[in-house]
């Protein structure tokens, strides 16, 4: 704590924005925000993520949070830093929770979501200190090579399982990069930082097995040198013997199932139904490549 709170008296920030990772660590997250109250009581502080995208009466309901950006944020947070910039209100922004000046929970109405992901930049990591995040990577006992990164290549996922919170940010639509946009972001890593292996953290990266298949074979291509996996679980659904193949020879080394049950009264419950003889002629073929 004592190190953020130099941080923010250091930096002087025009705003901080603070996520939520889960909601077991959302007490961490008001920690945070009242640390940059704290040190400027005038610092506007929003909070966004998946927490906060359900849980904004909650949020509002501390002193220390002026904000809450629901769902996607690029634009919403993009509108918020040029009102701020130039002293116009922030209270009637899309896509946010705030206090009127009765105190009442106001909502702004949603924001529309980004319809083509290729017209968003890849992640700033120049601002990053990527050297911290490539040394920390080279510990890593998970991966096969270092230094290792993330990439996300689409957003959402069109199934329904009971259990997961993606639709409270993403919405229910499925909204992909082109395969041509990932290829270049993972060139992109391994010329300028080094990256040898690339995790890919989608909700559901293979959901259209066209775009997966041209990803591996425009890796394939272009000679990358990579190895990758999918560490949030990939739909087995999606995959096919010939796809597996595919993503084998374009450097994938490990893929995470969630197969959450055999029992059909389970998967009927969870809404996540599987062919189960499929799957098992795809976890042979996973194991035999």
């Amino acid at each position: 704590e004592d190190e953020i709170r130099a941080y923010i008296a250091d930096f002087r920030p025009d705003l901080v924005g603070i996520q939520a990772m889960f909601t077991a660590f959302v007490y961490d997250a008001l920690d945070t925000a009242e640390i940059a109250k704290q040190v400027d009581p005038n610092v506007p502080v929003i909070m966004g993520g998946a927490h906060a995208s359900v849980s904004a009466k909650q949020l509002l309901a501390n002193p220390n949070v002026d904000l809450v950006c629901k769902g996607e944020g690029e634009i919403t947070m993009l509108e918020l830093a040029n009102a701020i910039a130039s002293g116009n209100d922030t209270n009637s922004i899309l896509g946010t929770y705030c206090r009127d000046d009765n105190g009442d929970l106001n909502f702004n109405g949603d924001r529309p979501y980004v319809s083509d992901l290729d017209t968003l930049p890849f992640p700033a990591r120049h601002l990053m200190p990527m050297d911290i995040y490539i040394r920390e990577s080279k510990k890593s006992r998970y991966n096969m090579r270092s230094p290792g990164t993330f990439i996300v290549s689409s957003r959402g996922c069109t199934r329904h399982c009971v259990f997961c919170s993606i639709h409270s940010v993403w919405g229910n639509e499925y909204r992909m990069r082109s395969a041509s946009d990932v290829v270049s972001e993972i060139e992109h890593l391994t010329t300028d930082y080094g990256i040898r292996e690339i995790q890919f953290i989608d909700d559901n990266v293979s959901q259209k097995t066209n775009r997966m298949m041209e990803i591996c074979e425009r890796i394939v291509e272009n000679k990358i040198d990579i190895r990758w996996a999918t560490p949030n679980g990939i739909a087995i659904w999606t995959l096919t013997t010939e796809l597996l193949d595919r993503m084998k020879k374009s450097g994938c080394y490990r893929l995470t199932f969630g197969i959450e049950s055999n029992s059909k009264e389970t998967q009927r419950f969870i809404t996540k139904e599987y062919n189960m003889d499929q799957v098992q002629q795809l976890l042979e073929h996973a194991n035999k490549i």
